[in-house]
């Protein structure tokens, strides 16, 4: 017997603006990313995919984009495991991570 799966793909550009490296960018991302959801979430998907580096400000230089994701820590994939919890789903996030070595993985 088939197990029917309902899969969300959300194919978003990030904002385009530069709000620096402070919490308020993360809270920006972290709001911007609540209205993506907002779109797919009335469907019930069981599992919503998003693009790689979907946290990521294209308009930072390579400083920022550092300074921002060391700030930004576990943030966002804690909101987005928040997100997935609430609606009995999964959420792909595909993003720069650091880990124990200080090296930095997707």
């Amino acid at each position: 017997m088939a197990n029917h799966v309902k899969i969300s793909t959300i194919a978003a550009k990030t904002p385009t603006t530069n709000p620096g490296t402070s919490q308020d960018a993360v809270d920006q991302m972290i709001h911007y990313w609540q209205g993506r959801f907002a779109q797919v979430l009335s469907d019930q998907p069981d599992l919503i995919v998003v693009p790689e580096c979907c946290d990521r400000y294209p308009a930072h230089n390579a400083e920022e984009s550092q300074a921002y994701y060391q700030l930004r820590g576990t943030q966002i994939s804690d909101y987005f495991a928040s997100v997935a919890r609430q609606h009995q789903s999964y959420i792909a996030y595909p993003a720069l991570r650091q880990i124990e070595d200080g090296s930095w993985r997707t």
